[in-house]
């Protein structure tokens, strides 16, 4: 949606991936509509409809990624008693899961019962060479106590530098069950 001078453009996106764009003033009442040329459909200029058109190929708004299907290959799921979770997703080469897997166990021992560990890696999906480790956490405190705890621990360090050679950290994100 673009905003300007009281006239607002409304992106839509319809059959085919045609982007429709709807001009409104401030009753609602659309005064004009511009079709993507992309489309088949005839083209209506407007003044803001390059600016809204290369917005919405800038920062397309509901762009699917996936399907992304996961099989667990380590560890439970336990989202009732664990409600906080951090994903650490990995790069890793099929020829080294075992080697990335197996340093699990060794973290999980330094965790205590706030604490859980599980990974999954995918079935099906757009980056079949990855690997989700998922650290799960009772409270929203816990993670910063166990980073704090465990991740600055010698012992911890260790085996990053192990996980290193199985594989690349790409991305990693913190979830709240609310």
């Amino acid at each position: 949606m673009i905003v300007d001078g009281g006239i607002v453009w409304r992106g839509h996106h319809v059959d085919k991936g045609c982007a429709i764009w709807i001009l409104e003033q401030h009753d609602k009442v659309p005064i004009a509509i511009v079709i993507a040329p992309q489309c088949d459909s005839p083209h209506i200029a407007g003044p803001k409809h390059g600016a809204a058109t290369r917005l919405e190929q800038l920062d397309p708004a509901g762009t699917m990624v996936g399907p992304l299907v996961a099989r667990t290959v380590y560890g439970d799921i336990s989202w009732d008693d664990h409600p906080v979770s951090m994903h650490r997703i990995y790069k890793v080469e099929k020829a080294k899961l075992q080697d990335a897997l197996s340093i699990l166990p060794n973290i999980e021992k330094l965790s205590n019962d706030t604490s859980g560990v599980m990974a999954i890696v995918p079935t099906f999906g757009p980056d079949m060479d990855r690997l989700t480790v998922v650290y799960q956490f009772t409270s929203i405190t816990a993670p910063g106590e166990q980073i704090d705890r465990i991740g600055m621990s010698e012992e911890f360090q260790k085996l990053v530098i192990k996980a290193h050679d199985a594989g690349t950290l790409v991305s990693s994100r913190m979830l709240v069950a609310i």
